[in-house]
């Protein structure tokens, strides 16, 4: 089937409202080039011979929508993503956290999971804590508005470029957690099995109120305008408690934005409520 190559400026403009729409993320039309390939084999798939076609396929079949989202959002990740981070919740927040809750399960939720890397990076850091301190508990959720991404992020199998940020972070931790095949490498159960998995959007609202004491929000934020960036601000604040902290990506900041989070360092945040 020949499909029209090329969107139109109005039939692009349609699709970038419908990004919007379904996943919160603020495109330009310099994102042309981006959607054209990402749509264009489910065109195919679907015997559909122009973008205008798939805007009215989408609208009535409504289970498209989950393909949608998968195909215009960007899921790249690695294991240990920005070592300052990671410096942080290991030397920093787990200590004086623990310190403080000896008694308590500390709540966790990484709120733009994607493939897993990012889950994956904390439950291996947890466990590594709690063979140190045999008394700590936690509960780690795990969450992504792709339903695709999500199964791929719990069949937890990676490529070289994923694992190579854990080799470099701390090679004892990738010989102890991860197993390698031909061709790939995976997480052993003991890692898998300590992460719940859901699909949500983050512009619902709170997954749970004043719940978790830390969240991950890291490098999703910058796909939002301003005011979109303060609306999931003002839900992430209502997540945590008083006193949670909000981790956020490397090219992130909230600083010009209006929120009840405080600096604690680069990419980390206190709820002020």
């Amino acid at each position: 089937m020949t499909i029209d190559l090329e969107l139109n400026d109005l039939t692009l403009k349609s699709i970038i409202e419908l990004v919007y729409k379904h996943t919160g993320i603020t495109m330009s039309d310099k994102k042309k080039s981006l959607l054209q390939s990402r749509l264009r084999p489910r065109l195919r798939e679907l015997s559909l011979g122009s973008y205008e076609a798939y805007i009215s396929y989408l609208s009535s079949h409504k289970e498209e929508t989950d393909s949608f989202i998968d195909l215009v959002t960007t899921n790249e990740t690695f294991f240990f993503r920005t070592q300052r981070v990671w410096d942080y919740f290991n030397q920093k927040f787990l200590p004086e956290w623990f310190k403080k809750n000896p008694n308590e399960t500390l709540r966790m939720w990484s709120g733009a999971s994607s493939s897993g890397e990012e889950v994956y990076s904390l439950v291996i850091s947890l466990l590594e804590f709690k063979a140190k301190n045999p008394g700590f508990k936690f509960e780690l959720v795990a969450s992504d508005i792709s339903k695709e991404i999500l199964r791929e992020a719990s069949a937890a199998i990676y490529g070289a470029r994923s694992v190579e940020g854990l080799k470099k972070y701390n090679p004892e931790w990738f010989a102890k957690y991860i197993k390698t095949h031909e061709s790939s490498w995976t997480v052993i159960d003991e890692v898998k099995k300590n992460v719940s998995f859901q699909c949500h959007n983050l512009f619902n609202g709170p997954l749970k109120k004043n719940y978790f004491d830390i969240v991950f929000l890291r490098n999703v934020m910058i796909y939002f305008n301003d005011v979109d960036q303060e609306k999931v601000l003002g839900f992430m604040s209502e997540s945590l408690k008083s006193g949670g902290v909000l981790a956020l990506g490397e090219s992130e900041s909230i600083s010009r934005l209006k929120s009840k989070f405080e600096f604690v360092e680069p990419l980390v945040y206190a709820n002020n409520k």
